[in-house]
């Protein structure tokens, strides 16, 4: 007797369970994919600095870096915080008739945060005689807001989309039944291999900013944000 019972309430279990699945697959929906797209302008860019000398003596390219931060200092970059110090070499080769080469290679990173201060740095470190700059990336300091944002714009215009649709045919929607991220994707313009983004990573325009430097202005970095979500149908 007590098996009879537990296996009827296992029946009526599965019983309960497959209708409220069947009720699920029965509700009417609408499926549409909201999709957003977001270009901000880069506000960290990175600079790589190679100093160099060949000599027998350190103390140059010391006093190279001392004039670098003087420079970077007076044109408003915070030196502490912005300029570092990446990697520092030495190679030293020996001849027959015992002269020794030194060659001394330092390098360094700046981060500047906009295409005005990027012209300004190459000016003032071309100024005194630092001319092997290259950029090495470019970020935004507020991307994660930025992708959060360009989230809720997704699931907005998926929204708006089932709203119209559904107008036409004299009908509403109700609860989302269902959401998916499909697709996020950030473009950084110099790590771009597809589409040719290194050579027009910046462009120097005709316009001077006030200290009389080149305005620089870089391509923008591309957020795609793609969600799909099925809307009640009422």
């Amino acid at each position: 007797m007590k098996k009879l019972i537990a296996v009827a309430f296992v029946f009526l279990s599965f019983m309960t369970f497959a209708q409220g699945q069947k009720n699920f697959l029965d509700v009417n929906y609408i499926e549409v994919t909201g999709k957003t797209v977001r270009e901000v302008v880069p506000d960290m860019i990175y600079l790589n600095i190679v100093v160099s000398e060949q000599d027998s003596k350190r103390t140059n390219i010391e006093a190279m870096e001392r004039k670098m931060m003087k420079a970077l200092f007076s044109i408003g970059v915070d030196v502490k915080k912005d300029f570092r110090v990446k990697d520092f070499s030495s190679n030293f080769q020996r001849y027959f008739l015992k002269k020794t080469d030194i060659k001394t290679t330092k390098e360094y990173e700046l981060i500047v945060h906009s295409g005005a201060m990027a012209g300004n740095a190459l000016v003032a470190l071309e100024s005194i005689g630092v001319s092997n700059i290259s950029i090495e990336k470019l970020r935004h300091s507020n991307i994660d807001e930025i992708k959060m944002k360009a989230k809720i714009d997704a699931v907005k215009d998926a929204r708006m989309k089932a709203k119209v649709m559904t107008k036409e045919l004299g009908q509403s929607i109700g609860k989302a039944l269902y959401v998916r991220e499909q697709n996020e994707y950030i473009r950084y313009p110099l790590e771009d291999k597809y589409r040719g983004a290194r050579p027009m990573l910046m462009r120097v325009s005709g316009a001077q900013n006030d200290s009389g430097a080149p305005e620089i202005e870089f391509k923008q970095i591309r957020i795609e944000y793609t969600v799909n979500i099925r809307f009640e149908l009422l």
